[in-house]
């Protein structure tokens, strides 16, 4: 075989070949893994090649952590962009960044560009979005934006809950403090490392829009052809609290947060010491010395603790101080403040709370008898200690909930609908029957139908100034009618009483034209929500023992005593058949707001609400709400918003002064059973009082209106401390006695003894109500019984008793009256308004005990009417079989 031999040229063309081969093979796959990567104390911020998907915040160890990248447009025109686009690692105020530009599809206008630069900073990765070169003209709205944000270690990661943080700041004009709103974060552990994803304020994302591999952010219109959006991914040591990880993030120097290891900031017992501790944090990268202050004072303002110690805090150190101190009586609140000042005496950060020394209490009452209840609620902090809690307060009631869930306490059924929808009749008949199923599974008795509807129109649908025009009448009777139609299909369905939606205030061109409609016959109860503005509770009822008519000109629709009355009124005049519920009663406490309490006053009028309400006979009342905050961002921060400052406790769980006024009334009320208006000497003109008979003895509840029913503002918006009185005249009142003292309470339940001297015991008023235990109740003159001006007569629904309920043939009438009854007349009524029976009944003295036969009556729901004397009426729900 002959062997051919190459040319020196072609040797080096082959060479040449083998080379570029070589070269291509190498450079290829280098270009495909080049890595853009930062380095940083705490993390690793990296990406590779051209891929969107690349990119990474990793643990020192480099495992990845958090996968972040594009971002996807929607809704108009929605896009989503390609899985190309080219890094480079920049440098953006003197921190170093890598810097993405993404590519969009074909069918976006060519101008349009978007970069995300992801900045590496010692504590967490700034990511901002920018969005250029889009033309005039191009129709956006991309409210539904989302960018790339994937936990890549599932495995070892745990999603935990929205952390709402706060700020205390000062009032400018010297007015209470109040928490602002700081931020919110979505944390989570990975490993040994709490990873935030944090929004500043001007981006207001939906925190729901989310799946495994993208979340909401707001694009916003720079109005110049460009959008942008902005947020940070925090990266932080898992011991590090996440105020000290807000801190950092906006660049304070330090931390501090106050908290206890009880539930609520509670103690029960004043037998040992109560604890406090001051959590600080350095958040700098640098030694600080500071000076820690710190002050506790009671309800009456004392000084507990005030102290002050210089500290050195390390760069990156957290501290956790305690204070202690023994209480000095065994029912207290006790107000708390710490503060960090910088070398320069330049206050740096401060923060509030309140301690509830709160001793347990049985009560002895059951819903039937007890009046006390609660709107709204929320299981936290779980709902053991919910419980716990709302049994402390004697809670009875509550306007949501399943019966079984809780012991002595009666559980409502609450909705609404939708009122701009166009229900047909097969809808509205489903959803009916569904709630009616619901309401039996739940245990509730009573159903209320729809929420403030008086104050709405079907454009607007519960969010407008609708009072007075009645503009949804029409709308919520035809429902009441599907209602009472559906709810005799079966009879678990008719043992439920319907009541009305609360009304927002006593509208009485709403009411009328309740009647006029046909709704009225309709309803077993009606709902009242007596919204305050800066007036005392019993405004503007200054004659309560007597009959109240409103007045022809300056009446304030938004108040509470009257509008009860003015109800009151319309019910008895309407057949006095339908007992009253107040399903929202408020005292709201939003600072430095002169249509509002003062939380003082807040725990003042708290008591007198409750008091009033009881002496009104309502069936319940309940008080909106037990938590600040609202129902949909629960726990969180609005300081300007009014809607957060409902509840009777505060954001961080500690007890407002409201919340022990709560507890007090409910302890005294628990038993008790109104008597009457007392009638003082003309040398206490101003001064008012109401008496109950308890368990405990004779117990009245006594305040003063020397200052009038305007709730004094003597600083204009600013609100005083809580400790500070809004009243400033004091009167002293003389009380007869047949004990060695009495006791007297103050608005959070205190008590002082007052000696008696040749039976007489004298006390000091204000416009703040007192409850007083040991008055010596033979020797206390009453306006009369009941403040409707009707003497010598006292009945209520619990008088008489009809059994068996459902009937079936013969219905049986028992009644035990305190007062005797001259003539009684039965009424039956079916349930659009007809007479069935109507018959004289005998009565002997106070006392009768009666039958009637009503085998003749179709099955379905009826109303036995009881006429007392041509004065008075009873109305009970009759259910035949």
């Amino acid at each position: 075989m002959q062997k051919k031999t190459l040319l020196p040229q072609s040797v080096h063309k082959l060479k040449r070949i083998w080379i570029l081969c070589l070269i291509s093979l190498c450079i290829a796959p280098l270009n495909a893994q080049t890595l853009y990567k930062i380095e940083m104390p705490n993390y690793i911020l990296q990406a590779s090649g051209t891929n969107t998907e690349t990119l990474y915040i990793k643990n020192k160890e480099s495992e990845n952590l958090i996968q972040l990248g594009k971002l996807k447009f929607g809704w108009t025109p929605a896009i989503t962009m390609e899985n190309t686009c080219s890094y480079e690692i920049i440098e953006v105020n003197g921190y170093q960044a890598i810097r993405a530009t993404y590519t969009f599809p074909s069918s976006v206008p060519s101008s349009i560009t978007l970069t995300g630069t992801f900045i590496a900073r010692p504590d967490r990765v700034d990511v901002q979005y920018w969005v250029s070169g889009v033309p005039t003209g191009y129709v956006t709205n991309w409210g539904g934006s989302q960018f790339r944000f994937i936990l890549s270690n599932k495995a070892n990661t745990q999603i935990l809950p929205e952390a709402k943080l706060g700020l205390w700041q000062r009032d400018a004009q010297g007015g209470l403090p109040i928490e602002a709103a700081d931020s919110n974060f979505f944390p989570f552990l990975i490993k040994d490392k709490i990873i935030c994803l944090a929004y500043g304020p001007e981006n207001k994302a939906n925190s729901s829009w989310k799946d495994d591999w993208y979340r909401h952010t707001v694009l916003i219109d720079n109005k110049d052809g460009s959008y942008s959006t902005k947020f940070s991914v925090l990266v932080a040591s898992s011991d590090w609290p996440y105020e000290a990880i807000c801190a950092q993030w906006k660049g304070r120097p330090f931390a501090l947060t106050l908290s206890t290891d009880k539930p609520y900031n509670w103690w029960e017992n004043a037998s040992g010491t109560l604890s406090v501790k001051v959590n600080l944090a350095n958040t700098s990268q640098e030694k600080k010395n500071c000076t820690l202050k710190y002050w506790i004072r009671d309800y009456a303002g004392n000084y507990v603790v005030n102290e002050s110690r210089s500290l050195t805090l390390e760069a990156g150190q957290l501290q956790v101080y305690p204070i202690e101190f023994t209480p000095e009586s065994e029912r207290e609140i006790y107000f708390v403040e710490a503060s960090i000042e910088d070398e320069t005496g330049k206050e740096q950060v401060f923060h509030r709370t309140n301690i509830g020394l709160l001793p347990p209490h049985e009560f002895t009452s059951t819903s039937d008898e007890n009046i006390m209840g609660l709107s709204a609620y929320w299981a936290i902090p779980d709902s053991t200690e919910l419980k716990r809690l709302l049994n402390r307060m004697g809670v009875r009631w509550v306007r949501n909930g399943i019966n079984s869930s809780f012991k002595n306490i009666e559980a409502m059924y609450h909705n609404n609908i939708d009122w701009t929808k166009k229900w047909s009749d097969i809808e509205r008949d489903k959803q009916i029957r569904t709630c009616f199923q619901e309401i039996v599974k739940n245990g509730n008795k009573i159903w209320e139908f729809g929420n403030e509807l008086n104050m709405s129109s079907p454009d607007i649908g519960g969010a407008g100034e609708g009072i007075g025009k009645a503009l949804l009448a029409e709308s919520y009777v035809k429902w009441l009618k599907a209602i009472r139609k559906i709810q005799s299909e079966k009879t678990e369905w008719q043992k439920i009483k319907i009541i009305s939606f609360g009304f927002a205030g006593t509208d009485e061109v709403f009411l009328e034209k309740l009647v006029t409609l046909g709704g009225w016959e309709l309803l077993d109860g009606i709902a009242l929500h007596p919204g305050r503005g800066n007036f005392t509770p019993d405004y503007p009822v200054t004659v309560p023992w007597n009959e109240f008519e409103k007045p022809s000109s300056g009446y304030q629709y938004w108040n509470y005593y009257g509008s009860i009355r003015i109800l009151k009124n319309f019910i008895k005049a309407h057949g006095n058949d339908k007992d009253l519920y107040l399903t929202e009663v408020y005292a709201l406490d939003f600072p430095n707001h002169s249509w509002n309490d003062t939380p003082r006053e807040s725990a003042e009028n708290v008591v007198l609400s409750f008091a009033l309400a009881a002496a009104e006979g309502v069936k319940n009342a309940l008080y909106y709400q037990l938590f600040n905050s609202v129902w949909n961002n629960q726990l969180g921060v609005r300081e300007d918003n009014r809607e957060y400052f409902f509840g009777l406790i505060n954001r961080d769980l500690s007890f407002k002064p409201s919340l022990m006024a709560y507890c007090n009334i409910s302890e005294a009320l628990d038993g008790a059973r109104f008597k009457g208006w007392i009638k003082f000497s003309e040398n206490n003109p101003f001064s008012k009082g109401i008496m109950f008979d308890t368990p405990k003895g004779p117990m009245s509840i006594i305040w003063d209106r020397i200052e009038g029913d305007i709730l004094p503002r003597p600083n204009g918006n600013s609100s005083p401390e809580p400790w500070i009185s809004s009243w400033n005249i004091q009167t002293e009142l003389t009380l007869p006695c047949k004990e060695e003292s009495i006791t007297v309470l103050n608005a959070i339940g205190q008590k002082e003894s007052i000696p008696v001297k040749d039976h007489k015991a004298t006390i000091t008023l204000t416009g703040a109500p007192v409850i007083i235990y040991g008055m010596d109740a033979s020797q206390i003159q009453l306006h009369g019984d009941a403040p409707t001006g009707v003497e010598n007569l006292y009945v209520n629904g619990k008088d008489i008793q009809i059994s068996p309920n459902p009937v079936k043939d013969r219905l049986f009438i028992k009644a035990n009256f305190q007062s005797d009854i001259e003539q009684m007349h039965l009424y039956i009524y079916n349930v659009i308004g007809q007479q069935i029976v109507s018959q004289s009944i005998p009565v002997s003295g106070n006392a009768l005990e009666h039958s009637i036969n009503v085998t003749g009556i179709n099955a379905g729901i009826y109303y036995a009417v009881f006429d007392i004397n041509g004065v008075e009426r009873i109305t009970k729900k009759i259910i035949k079989q």
